[in-house]
């Protein structure tokens, strides 16, 4: 854990935590959450294993947190059908939690940070221009089923940043797999 002792008269403990396999992503939550810390007069700590070896699970991140008596955890969550016993800290109140990743309808956040559909819709324009010449096909591979074509605005983004780019010559192709 990173912990730094000159931040121990802070008011509130967050923990960043989560599994082995989300530990590059929550690496940098965490860098992000320890520029910010100071304003909000908090500690931040990063929980993460160390090795695949030495791997835990989400369950046991969030045990950890309630035994540090955190006021605050953020994880990632990477199946909408993950599903958490939050643990209370020391007032009997759950720990407040944040998660991003995939958004879980099972477990009691109190928020989620989830993606910008139109700013990921601009990043593959932007893509597509670097990469295609003036002609070509996209294809979008989405095994995500709770994602449509019809329920973001993705694909509209992704146009309108193609047409801007004058790259009308292009095609955009939502597929869900690969034979």
């Amino acid at each position: 854990s990173n912990l730094n002792p000159q931040l121990y008269d802070r008011l509130y403990h967050l923990v960043v935590t989560g599994d082995y396999e989300s530990s590059p992503f929550l690496q940098k939550v965490y860098e992000g959450a320890s520029r910010a810390s100071s304003r909000y007069n908090a500690v931040v700590e990063l929980h993460l294993p160390s090795s695949q070896a030495e791997d835990f699970s989400l369950q046991e991140a969030l045990n950890y947190s309630s035994y540090v008596n955190a006021d605050g955890v953020i994880t990632f969550i990477d199946s909408p059908d993950t599903e958490l016993t939050l643990l209370p800290g020391t007032d009997e109140e759950s720990i407040p939690l944040v998660t991003t990743g995939q958004f879980s309808a099972n477990i009691n956040q109190i928020s989620y940070i989830g993606i910008s559909y139109w700013e990921l819709g601009k990043k593959i324009g932007e893509e597509v221009d670097y990469y295609l010449p003036e002609v070509g096909s996209v294809y979008i591979l989405n095994t995500n089923t709770s994602l449509s074509v019809s329920n973001t605005n993705l694909f509209p983004s992704l146009n309108k940043s193609l047409a801007d780019r004058n790259k009308l010559r292009i095609t955009v192709n939502s597929i869900s797999s690969i034979d």
